[in-house]
């Protein structure tokens, strides 16, 4: 597990000290490099590694600042505000990935994550034909060195952008790096 201090998670609950960024410029450890690369569902993954599905804990729901690119990315540019869903994975009570979900405030998509409260928002997006990935997957890292990833969805029907970002505190077990 990667070094974390308490304060490695204080924005959790406290979005606007997020300041994760795009990592185009990082080398990202070979033992994370899987998590990057997974194609499928984490939430799923999650509970075919650990044996159990993970459990959600929701630290934060609400209106929030958002960074640069994140706003580039759900297409609010002009607007600094957005809404985000700040949650960790856990298994057997060890948490494994803690995740940053965004959208445009007010829009349907923030009802949409309201909705989900304490479930996983992978095993929605995954089986509902309401949302389609974008194949981008874009490394970011977060000030402590957290390594993680973002992924733009959009919804089919109305092309509403939704940003989930993940951030992995161990590598992927039994996983080898490519």
């Amino acid at each position: 597990m990667q070094d974390c201090a308490k304060s490695d998670f204080d924005w959790l609950t406290q979005p606007d000290l997020f300041h994760g960024r795009l990592a185009q410029d990082v080398e990202i450890p070979a033992d994370y490099s899987a998590w990057l690369s997974l194609d499928g569902s984490m939430t799923s993954t999650i509970a075919e590694l650990y044996g159990t599905p993970p459990s959600v804990a929701v630290h934060y729901s609400g209106h929030c600042t958002l960074t640069s690119w994140e706003a580039d990315l759900i297409d609010n540019a002009d607007e600094k505000e957005g809404f985000a869903r700040q949650v960790s994975l856990l298994s057997n009570s060890q948490r494994i990935v803690v995740a940053r979900s965004v959208v445009r405030r007010d829009s349907a998509a923030q009802s949409f994550l309201e909705a989900q409260q304490s479930s996983p928002l992978g095993w929605q997006l995954f089986k509902t034909s309401d949302w389609r990935r974008l194949p981008q997957s874009m490394p970011l890292i977060s000030d402590s060195g957290l390594i993680g990833r973002a992924r733009v969805w959009k919804n089919a029907r109305t092309e509403e952008p939704l940003v989930v970002e993940e951030f992995f505190l161990r590598p992927m077990p039994g996983i080898q790096s490519p």
